[in-house]
């Protein structure tokens, strides 16, 4: 269950990380808004989309700590 939880936080960082940047980016799909044009924007939103990434990659170990289930023997 957590996760789970943690896989769906890296989504919505990844993709609120996605629209930060290309608003910062200017781009011509987003709507526009006071981010538009904005370089910190483009510096945030890559940073959400990494961390987003590191929460999913995260998310996907056995226990969500990093560490392998200890092996009985």
């Amino acid at each position: 269950m957590v996760n789970k939880s943690r896989r769906a936080l890296g989504i919505v960082l990844v993709v609120a990380g996605a629209v930060w940047a290309a608003q910062g980016l200017d781009a011509g799909f987003v709507p526009q808004s006071a981010m538009t044009g904005e370089a910190i924007w483009v510096i945030v939103g890559s940073l959400g989309v990494v961390v987003g990434l590191g929460v999913i990659w995260w998310s996907r170990k056995p226990n969500g700590s990093g560490d392998l289930p200890d092996k009985e023997q």
